[in-house]
């Protein structure tokens, strides 16, 4: 008989594990199921407001950048935004004051690589204001940024370096620094 105490003492707490295991499973397949039919359509439209590229000094600068995206994976998000930059130069020694007003649309995508990192990558079609004239160029740009914040509205900063020599040369930055808020994230 003392030969059997170890053997069904060893199957009973395996059966006991069992049990437990599959009930464990059972409810994280009914709480996968919930999330996925809670999950709406505005759920996943993720809206935000960027600012950048603060100057001041001889002049003001600044730049917005509202945008909305969609989350086509929990960490994968693809949008559009519009982006408008403003530039008041003072003119020193008698020259006349200007101001520059340029923008243009574009679109992003976006992926999470952790919970609070993330990298971008965007594509604008922008109409530069340039004194007498206007032109227009595309650009790409791609960047890194860390989200913090609670479950809806999360604050970013994002680092975004512009591929385009030309497009460099009369928005005056390489790297842009950006500061945004957003909902859904």
């Amino acid at each position: 008989m003392k030969k059997w105490i170890p053997f069904l003492a060893t199957l009973l707490i395996l059966l006991i594990s069992v049990d437990s295991l599959d009930a464990q499973r059972r409810r994280s397949r009914r709480t996968t199921d919930e999330t996925k039919e809670s999950s709406s359509f505005a759920d996943k439209i993720n809206y935000e407001i960027r600012l950048g590229n603060l100057a001041f000094g001889s002049g003001f600068a600044i730049a917005m950048k509202p945008s909305a995206g969609y989350k086509i994976h929990k960490n994968i998000t693809v949008g559009a935004s519009f982006r408008l930059d403003y530039e008041f130069i003072n003119g020193n020694f008698g020259n006349q004051d200007f101001s520059l007003l340029s923008y243009g649309p574009g679109l992003l995508a976006r992926g999470k690589f952790v919970q609070n990192f993330y990298v971008q990558g965007e594509y604008t079609f922008f109409s530069f204001d340039n004194l007498d004239d206007r032109f227009n160029q595309s650009f790409p740009s791609i960047g890194l940024g860390m989200v913090q914040g609670g479950d809806n509205w999360k604050y970013n900063l994002e680092l975004m370096f512009i591929a385009d020599d030309l497009s460099r040369d009369f928005l005056g930055n390489t790297v842009e620094f950006w500061f945004s808020f957003s909902k859904n994230f």
